[in-house]
């Protein structure tokens, strides 16, 4: 079912083509665990991130957070538009966002049953 939905240009528009759509029929719980962490490269955030085992939900994403509480509240909204990339695109990713004191990275991924995104790893402040 949603795996027709096409991929948005970014997160927030992707949000709005997944609510009110249903989990595919393959969903199922799984012991996931995801890791997350702010690198610096050349004055810039780099993102790192890793999923063991290593399985990427399809609209699985990862971005830069002004706070943990941006990232909690709401991920979709609040993320610094050079700052994010797609899971599954590969870590580690260099934005284009100067590296700034309490920022934070957050693994994000879909919420079926809350019809939202939902950071499932949020690193420790910059």
């Amino acid at each position: 079912m949603s795996e027709q939905i096409a991929r948005a240009a970014n997160p927030a528009e992707q949000a709005k083509l997944l609510k009110g759509q249903p989990a595919p029929k393959d969903a199922q719980d799984q012991n996931v665990t995801y890791n997350v962490s702010l690198g610096v490269k050349d004055g810039e955030f780099t993102l790192n991130w890793s999923v063991t085992p290593q399985v990427y939900g399809r609209w699985d994403w990862v971005g830069v957070f002004q706070s943990a509480q941006d990232a909690q509240s709401d991920p979709a909204g609040t993320y610094m538009f050079r700052g994010w990339q797609w899971a599954e695109n590969g870590s580690p990713y260099q934005t284009g966002i100067d590296a700034n004191n309490g920022y934070v990275i957050a693994y994000i991924v879909w919420n079926y049953g809350a019809d939202a995104y939902q950071a499932v790893a949020i690193s420790d402040p910059y």
